[in-house]
């Protein structure tokens, strides 16, 4: 008889741009290194030697007070700005506004450019028409990432000569794939309510352009109602001083960063730095080398440090538990290795984090309301448990209390149903009929927006449920590439270990189906291992492995990745 021969074909759903965790209680027999993805997933070493470390941890301090005190409405208005645009004189702004509205992120990727830029002369306004005839010259692009993707664009102005809002760099924020239209500006001023955590300050605008390029006739080219954008400050020297910050700190916007030890992240005097790969990961804005920031890496990474002794002398353990909790409960699951600011004063040793592009709030909501399915594991701290310092913070009881208390603060104090309510209905009062004229062109759905403003207020409430909750079950884990023995007809596959914060024992359901579903279990059996093999007897086709874990009290907690087996022949 021919022996049996599996073509394996591994399809990893990852949920996270992130990597495997090592679990500090790997045996000897669970040595196997589950690889993620190979162009992604920096190479475990063996820890270096301890690094010394403070005797004595500052207290932590909040460095920035709002004026505005929790529960009181901020002044709300509306701006209107006027932009004409035009191909410029130089190489970067010989473009049309065809081209600036055309391309994404990925597409300039591809043709391995810059982004586009275009000539434009900004004017202030009102609706009735402008109010300001000289203009300030300016340069425009897109601005955004996944944002780059949508219909409409986001688009930062960058003024020449003038300020607006004592402002050089405008970042206007259309918030495509946003229900409500003004979740960021909602976010933002909750957040300068709260003196844990540093906000930006946010401005509602109305944007109407002209578009002169392409060989437009200036006489019958009008200007065209592009809607109601979101301007947030940029995190620039400017703001630093106005939030009475450092402006020698290393500060460092996050794009796609799990506190790995990348080989990517260098000095900037290292021979071999390459600030292209650098940006993927992380925008250096600061006045640094990044040799802070790699000496973070160092100590997150090294598992002879202590998880406590990060938290005592290397973060700020109030701003992240605020910052994290705040997250957590208005459900912004973007935000566990991106869209974040990390920030650390010249005279200090801690770090902060600072919050950025917030329109990804309520997302289970939106889930909902588009019928999309929603990752059972991505509520709560789980969310985070995938990033290399969150993990070793969510490793202390001292920090998973402070994170349930600043969690309850928040609900009971800022984010409260009365306040979010009246904060939502002076939105709608303000720019409401601005939303509603985007319905054509911005795919703009009044019945989603109506929706969603109602669901709100309770959901916060149901976050903060889920955060609680959350910290009953084990962690999310991985799960690896699977092997095929064609002698014994054996399928090995192995995980890396779940976690439980209350030192529980864990053992792992392992399920086996044709149908992902997994409405008909073909197999299953129970293990404390982290690996299991068995024999491959059913008929050939699609196999589907559910790997699931579950502490002594009965909680259950199902993998980061899903595994499928294509085909035996």
């Amino acid at each position: 008889m021919n022996k049996r021969c599996l073509i394996i074909c591994l399809c990893i759903i990852l949920l996270l741009t992130g990597c495997y965790i090592p679990s500090e209680e790997t045996t000897p027999s669970d040595e196997t290194q589950i690889q993620q993805n190979e162009t992604d997933t920096p190479v475990v070493t063996n820890a270096k030697p301890t690094i010394a470390i403070p005797t004595d941890a500052p207290k932590s301090e909040p460095i920035y007070r709002s004026e505005r005190s929790a529960g009181e409405l901020p002044d709300i208005d509306l701006k209107v700005l006027y932009l004409t645009v035009k191909e410029g004189d130089t190489d970067e702004t010989n473009h049309t506004w065809k081209e600036i509205n055309t391309y994404s992120e990925a597409d300039y990727a591809q043709m391995g450019v810059s982004r586009y830029k275009i000539s434009g002369t900004l004017y202030e306004g009102t609706e009735e028409g402008i109010t300001d005839d000289e203009g300030t010259q300016c340069t425009v692009s897109y601005r955004g990432q996944e944002s780059s993707k949508a219909k409409q664009k986001s688009y930062k102005i960058k003024l020449t000569d003038e300020k607006w809002m004592s402002q050089k760099i405008i970042n206007l924020n259309k918030h495509y794939f946003d229900y409500t239209r003004f979740l960021n500006k909602f976010v933002y001023d909750i957040i300068d309510e709260v003196p844990q955590m540093i906000g930006l300050k946010t401005q509602f605008v109305r944007l109407y352009v002209k578009d002169l390029s392409g060989g437009a006739d200036p006489d019958t080219a009008d200007f065209v109602d592009y809607g109601l954008f979101t301007h947030v400050e940029q995190l620039n020297g400017r703001a630093l001083k106005r939030l009475n910050l450092d402006k020698e700190c290393c500060l460092y916007k996050v794009n796609a960063f799990e506190f790995w030890e990348y080989d990517d992240v260098k000095l900037i005097t290292d021979p071999a730095f390459d600030e292209k790969k650098f940006n993927i990961r992380l925008e250096n804005k600061g006045n640094t080398d990044n040799e802070k920031l790699i000496k973070l890496m160092d100590l997150v990474n090294d598992r002879q440090i202590p998880d406590q002794t990060i938290l005592d002398y290397y973060v700020d353990k109030e701003n992240i538990a605020y910052w994290m909790a705040f997250q957590i409960l208005i459900d912004n699951v973007d935000t566990n290795c991106r869209n974040f600011y990390l920030y650390s004063p010249s005279d200090s040793e801690k770090w902060y984090i600072i919050s950025w592009d917030n329109d990804g709030a309520f997302s289970r909501v939106k889930a909902e309301m588009s019928n999309n399915n929603y990752t059972t594991w991505r509520y709560g701290v789980h969310d985070y448990w995938n990033t290399v310092l969150f993990n070793r913070l969510l490793r202390t009881k001292d920090f998973r209390d402070a994170l349930v208390k600043a969690a309850t603060d928040l609900k009971e104090n800022y984010l409260t149903k009365e306040h979010v309510t009246d904060l939502l209905n002076l939105y709608e009062k303000t720019v409401g009929y601005v939303c509603n004229g985007d319905t054509d062109k911005a795919g703009f759905s009044p019945e989603r927006h109506s929706k969603m403003l109602s669901r709100i207020p309770d959901n916060i409430e149901e976050n903060y449920d889920r955060l609680i909750d959350s910290l009953n079950h084990p962690t999310p884990f991985h799960v690896g590439a699977p092997s095929y023995n064609a002698d014994t007809n054996e399928i090995f596959v192995a995980w890396d270990r779940s976690y439980d914060f209350n030192g529980r024992s864990i053992t792992y359901i392992i399920d086996v189906s044709n149908d992902p579903s997994f409405e008909k279990v073909l197999y299953t059996t129970e293990t404390e291992n982290a690996n299991i093999t068995f024999s491959y007897d059913w008929d050939p086709g699609q196999l589907f492995i559910r790997v699931t874990a579950k502490n002594s009290d009965g909680y259950t907690m199902g993998a980061f990745s899903s595994v499928t087996l294509e085909g035996r022949k």
